[in-house]
């Protein structure tokens, strides 16, 4: 983003301190929506602590110790075998009938009278000041929510599981802050630890879901025209399944939301989305056929080319603007493989002398994260990983009567 002098002018305005002028709060939003800037407030405001709860009383009780008394508690015991104990000073709920996470978390909310409800599982720590860190970003009344990153809790156990998880958890969304929504970096939270304005609940989780309910609300929200920020700088610690059988059980679960959430979310960000050039470039130059191979070497150069021809007016070398339409055709192979693997698209599609490139994704993420694990235990951890994903959206979706999550959105 290129600033005018006027914008420059405003910028350091905004960086001392100066009351914001219309001008300037418009500049504002708009680096916040470009990722170029992250919104920082006192962090004041009154919170209650909602925690849902199915037979964990172990995981609830260090819930707790973490949590201290700074807020006021209510835990939700969703009809639990043995109800959890009672703690003096915390308010308890509890279900006569197993209803699920979402209408747990409803039922906790509608206790709540302060201006916002920090929910958070029971499988999860974080401390009360870490809470209060995160108001920090909702001082702008357009945010309604925010969420911490998720970390794997350190257990003492360095095994092969434990060292796969640390680098591929499904709720660590990395250590760079953004806005939350579609078409951003990042475009969803968990509901591990999620803040949220009372005001802004509405209807609250859709208590049909299992799975992917707070991906429906995030989205939601979003759509109704509200701002959710992810802080990374606020950590809080989620307990791992601790056998891969619960880990494979927990990746097919989260796969089988994509089906509901596609219906109710058609112009979601589920579908993956290729753009044309760079996909035919990719295709034509892996195939075995000479013509194919010749029309794919044509794609790419011309993939090269318009992005040299756009990005060089907006002041980027031509040799830079050229590496990124290479670049460009790479994420769209890692982006099409990835794909192949969740659509379970067969190998055979691939000639044998190709079916190396199935580990590519794995690798290519092994190679960004640096986990603690060698590359061969990565890669074979992975592809089952997607194997066992793969296997859930394609339940969700035979369920739910749709296909468009294993279905290509295509770009020019």
């Amino acid at each position: 983003m290129k600033l005018s002098p006027a914008g420059l002018s405003v910028l350091d305005d905004l960086q001392r301190g100066c009351p914001p002028t219309p001008g300037a709060t418009a500049l504002f939003h708009r680096l916040v929506t470009a990722g170029l800037a992250h919104p920082r407030g006192e962090g004041t405001g009154t919170l209650t602590v909602v925690i849902p709860v199915h037979n964990r009383p172990d995981e609830l009780e260090a819930c707790l110790d973490a949590l201290g008394t700074r807020w006021p508690v209510v835990v939700v015991d969703d009809a639990s075998e043995h109800p959890p104990e009672r703690r003096p000073g915390i308010r308890h709920l509890r279900l006569d009938v197993n209803s699920g996470p979402g209408a747990a978390r409803n039922a906790g909310a509608a206790l709540c009278g302060t201006e916002f409800i920090a929910f958070v599982d029971s499988d999860v720590t974080i401390s009360g000041d870490d809470l209060a860190g995160l108001l920090s970003c909702m001082d702008d009344p357009e945010v309604v929510a925010t969420a911490p990153r998720i970390r794997p809790l350190a257990t003492g156990r360095t095994n092969w599981l434990s060292r796969f998880a640390d680098g591929h958890s499904d709720l660590d969304l990395g250590a760079l802050e953004s806005e939350v929504g579609p078409g951003k970096r990042v475009t969803y939270v968990p509901s591990a630890v999620l803040v949220i304005r009372r005001d802004a609940l509405d209807d609250g989780f859709d208590e049909d879901l299992r799975v992917g309910e707070d991906v429906d609300l995030v989205w939601r929200l979003v759509a109704a025209g509200g701002r959710i920020r992810y802080n990374p700088g606020v950590v809080a610690r989620h307990r791992e399944p601790t056998s891969w059988a619960r880990w494979f059980r927990r990746r097919y679960s989260y796969g089988t939301s994509a089906g509901p959430l596609a219906v109710r979310h058609p112009s979601g960000p589920l579908r993956p989305t290729f753009s044309r050039w760079p996909t035919l470039s990719v295709i034509g130059l892996l195939s075995a056929r000479r013509s194919t191979t010749l029309v794919g070497a044509a794609a790419a150069g011309w993939t090269v080319t318009r992005a040299t021809r756009t990005l060089r007016p907006k002041g980027i070398p031509g040799p830079d603007a050229a590496r990124m339409g290479v670049a460009g055709m790479g994420w769209t192979l890692v982006g099409l493989l990835s794909w192949a693997l969740t659509a379970f698209v067969p190998l055979a599609l691939l000639r044998r002398k190709r079916r190396w490139l199935v580990v590519l994704p794995a690798l290519v993420a092994w190679w960004n994260r640096k986990p603690e694990l060698d590359p061969v235990r990565w890669v074979a951890a992975s592809l089952v990983d997607d194997v066992a994903y793969g296997a859930g959206v394609w339940a969700g979706c035979l369920k739910a009567r749709t296909l468009a999550p294993l279905l290509p959105r295509w770009t020019n």
